[in-house]
């Protein structure tokens, strides 16, 4: 059986991987290089990745200005033709359209691999287009030789909002962070204590995300105008970590007058917050998609606390009391799990949810996929 030849394009910045988004693009593209030949064609707001054994093309226009990929599709095409590919790989709909042109000139199939129903991310931010968005997914869907999807839930909607055949749809789930054995997670939260000189018996409570989103921004100001003031009323004490990046000045400045939050920007490797605080809350209402954040939290095998619509990707799986889940918008209810966090509890993630995630099934399925749709049996 020979080598697959693959080309992806990626309409925005990914590289470096720092946030969950960028992370769910570029692992896949980082594992999926061991397996296949790989081209990627890429955005230029992107810097050059470090995936060995792969070609590296950044002069696209990000997904903002993707009509101006028209000037770009017969350069692709010669990319195509010059690395002898056989499937081109399109990350999210964005781009779907160039699939469409470059299948036109080439005759290679293209597929897609969404992260989100982007159509329904729209409509939930208010995005005056999102009607116009829905039938422009659809379409590009529907000419796609296969999609991935990142939850059932999601390619249970594409299926039939888009009317996709089954069988030309499948899964690419997120990855998540190695097992950490060894690790005294009791150590790690007292380090936390001293450092910022809190009482033992405060709760540790984290939050991580990329803070210039939509959905976080929201998520934030619940927190600071619903939930926390919440907390005070039931005179829980407290403190709840936020790391993450693109934060605007005014929101940073919000963080610092609240003294139950304590922010910390970015940081590169979270395992120290996930091991080291008591729960990870999720106070998003956005129902596409998955929270990559969430899954980081369980494979640290962490207490999470979450709304119904963040908890949609996770329902295959019984988790018990270490995932909770609270109604959208009840935020006396998700104050009232947050209260009740015990320090002592131990807390055992599911082997289904390791399987489920597990780096070499994911790849071995999506490369069958790939075959499949490029008719390389």
């Amino acid at each position: 059986m020979r080598n697959l030849h693959v080309l992806g394009i990626v309409g925005f910045r990914v590289f470096p991987d720092l946030m969950g988004g960028q992370k769910y693009v570029a692992q896949y593209y980082r594992e999926l290089s061991k397996h296949c030949s790989l081209v990627l064609c890429a955005s230029r707001d992107n810097e050059q990745p470090e995936i060995e054994n792969i070609n590296f093309y950044r002069f696209l226009f990000n997904h903002w200005k993707s009509i101006g990929n028209i000037f770009y599709v017969l350069r692709v095409a010669a990319i195509i033709k010059r690395h002898h590919i056989d499937i081109i790989l399109i990350d999210h709909s964005y781009f779907g359209w160039m699939g469409i042109c470059l299948q036109a000139i080439t005759g290679k199939p293209f597929v897609i691999k969404s992260a989100n129903i982007e159509y329904l991310r729209f409509k939930e931010t208010n995005r005056p287009f999102w009607q116009l968005y829905r039938y422009y997914e659809r379409w590009v869907h529907r000419k796609a030789a296969h999609s991935f999807f990142i939850t059932e839930e999601d390619k249970q909607t594409a299926i039939q909002g888009f009317r996709l055949v089954t069988a030309s749809t499948s899964l690419i789930a997120s990855f998540i962070p190695k097992k950490l054995e060894g690790r005294n997670k009791e150590e790690i939260r007292k380090s936390i204590i001293d450092k910022y000189k809190l009482l033992p018996s405060t709760l540790l409570f984290y939050f991580n995300g990329t803070l210039d989103y939509a959905p976080n921004i929201r998520g934030i100001h619940i927190l600071l105008n619903s939930i926390i003031p919440l907390l005070k009323q039931k005179g829980v004490v407290c403190k709840i970590l936020i790391t993450g990046n693109r934060i605007q000045p005014k929101m940073t400045s919000m963080l610092a007058a609240e003294s139950n939050i304590i922010f910390e920007g970015y940081v590169p490797d979270t395992s120290i917050y996930h091991l080291g605080t008591d729960a990870f809350i999720c106070m998003l209402d956005s129902t596409t998609g998955i929270k990559t954040k969430i899954v980081d939290a369980l494979a640290f095998q962490q207490k999470v606390i979450c709304t119904e619509s963040a908890a949609k990707g996770f329902n295959d799986i019984d988790f018990g009391k270490q995932l909770a889940i609270v109604k959208d918008g009840d935020w006396d209810g998700f104050s009232n799990q947050m209260a009740i966090v015990s320090q002592d509890e131990i807390y055992r993630t599911p082997d289904s949810f390791y399987q489920k995630h597990d780096t070499h099934r994911i790849i071995a399925d999506s490369l069958l996929s790939l075959r499949h749709a490029a008719k390389l049996y």
